[in-house]
Order: C-alpha cells, then structure tokens, then sequence
C-alpha cells in the first residue's frame, strides 16, 4: 500500500524512540536524530520508495549498525515471550472444545489481537497480554467468516509472523490447523527489526511445537521483501495454498506484491492506525482476518 503522510510522522516518532533507548548522550540523539530525518527524507521523498517498510527497515539497519546493537529489543520480546506462554495453554484447552470451523474462527481472533502487542506504531499503548484475550473475545474479526472456508479448504499454509508475544499466540492457529491435518509452515525473521519475532527468539517461544516447521526469512527486513528472502522461503511461499500474513508492515508490503506471489492472502491484524485503517477500510483498533485473492498481472 502507499504511504500516507501519518506514514512520514510515524516513522520519524518510532525511531525517536528508537534514539532514546539507544544512546544517552543528549548531544549524540541530536545528530542521530536528525540523520534519522534526512533519511526519511531522501528514502520516502527524494528517492521515492513508496512502501513505509523499505524506509523502515533501512533506518533500523543504520540505528542498528551505528549503536552497535544487534538486537535493540531483546529484553522487550523476552519480556512479552514469557507473558504470553503463561496464557498460551488456558486458552489453547479452551479452542480444543470447539468444532473445527469455530476453532479456527477463534484462533484468528487471538492471532488478530495478539497484533495489538506492537511497539511499533506512534501514538499507540500495546495493551498487556491479558487484555488481548478480552479483545479477541470483543471484537470478531472483520472478514473472519471468508478466512475460515479459505483454510478449511487449505492443505499447505504459510504464516507469515509478526511481533514477540504475538508470535506465542499465533501457536494457537497453528495448532488449530495442523490438527486438521494441514501443512503449516510459520516464518519469522533470521535478524532484528523492532520487536518482531526472530529465529533466535523462536526456541524459546517453542513454536516448533505448534507449527510442522519454522523457517527463517533470510533477512532482517519489516517483511519478507523478495529480494531478500531465501530460496527456502521462496519455496514455501511457492509450494503452498495460502499464505496468512500477521501484523501491519506485512499488509503494507505484501499488498504491493501480492500478484508476484500468485495465490489467496489472509491479512490478519489489528488497525492501530489511520492509513490501515482505511487502506482495509475499518475503523482505527478494528480486528481484521481479510482474505484477499491475487491480482491478475498485466
């Protein structure tokens, strides 16, 4: 999707923060800072890139290199990893009581509020672990109903994850499928990007028990930009029926390559801003699990 101009202020407030954990010195945050700003310039003006994740991922990369953090929220995703373990069970037993097609309209819920723990957005308070639960419990998910017929019929599936804490979470959707018999794959990022799950992160989150394989993304991009990704994941994303996309950056981009991948996506998230919002056409904070199927290429 294109940016917007919230898109702009977004990634300028987003990576202040970024600046505040990094460095302490008042008068290095100043010039970072405003090396930061150049960047969003050049990238998302002068150079035109018109997805938020590129200009993302390239500012991370440089506050990365130039603090000499690998992983600047380490202690974040540790933190909401474990939080979310605590619940993981309970809720899981309780989707195990359900029919099929009502196990996999819940564990969307939870998968699309579990979005809701993102540190990644200005101007917005991811709320505790046990207050996702009474959102998904709220707020059915926009096009939930399409997404489970998709996946019924589904016998390959690739899942795309998102943020730590969340990716707990999604375990409950790949334990839902694979229980049906289906082939899920979930794929999460070799290196950091905010608080988005990584491999290194994945053992302890166990989500090999949940899924038949994890896989890394060869990249530590916002998303999985195809340019970057590895031959595995390439193959993946070849071989299977539907791809469910968790979290915002990965609508962001993956909406702009749908048609190169061919094949029915399943946008799964929370709107926490004006321009998903709109884009998805919902309000602000809405749940969303839309299928979408591939544009025709020209």
């Amino acid at each position: 999707m294109r940016m917007f101009s919230d898109c702009l202020a977004c990634l300028a407030i987003v990576r202040l923060k970024d600046v505040h954990k990094l460095f302490s010195d008042e008068s290095e945050r100043y010039y970072v800072m405003s090396r930061v700003l150049s960047m969003i310039r050049e990238l998302a003006i002068e150079k035109g890139l018109s997805s938020a994740p590129r200009v993302a991922t390239a500012i991370f990369r440089w506050l990365k290199k130039v603090s000499g953090v690998e992983d600047p929220y380490a202690e974040e995703k540790r933190i909401a990893d474990e939080n979310a373990l605590r619940i993981y069970e309970s809720i899981r037993k309780k989707l195990f009581e359900l029919s099929p097609r009502e196990r996999i309209a819940k564990a969307l819920a939870v998968a699309a509020a579990g979005n809701a723990l993102d540190l990644g957005v200005a101007v917005y308070q991811p709320p505790s672990v046990d207050e996702v639960l009474a959102i998904a419990s709220e707020n059915p998910p926009k096009g939930v109903e399409e997404s489970v017929e998709l996946l019924m019929r589904a016998k390959r599936i690739v899942v795309v994850m998102d943020n730590a804490g969340e990716a707990v979470l999604d375990r409950v959707l790949g334990d839902t499928l694979t229980s049906l018999g289906k082939e899920v794959i979930a794929i999460v990022k070799s290196g950091a990007f905010q608080n988005d799950e990584t491999i290194r992160d994945a053992n302890a989150s166990r989500l090999h028990e949940s899924f038949n394989e994890v896989i890394e993304s060869g990249t530590d991009a916002a998303s999985i930009f195809l340019d970057e990704v590895s031959e595995k994941v390439v193959e993946a994303l070849r071989q299977c029926d539907i791809v469910v996309a968790k979290g915002m950056a990965n609508y962001e981009y993956i909406s702009d390559v749908h048609a190169e991948l061919g094949k029915p996506v399943i946008y799964v998230l929370m709107a926490k801003c004006r321009p998903i919002a709109e884009s998805l056409g919902v309000s602000i904070r809405s749940l969303v699990a839309k299928p979408c199927t591939p544009p025709l290429n020209n």
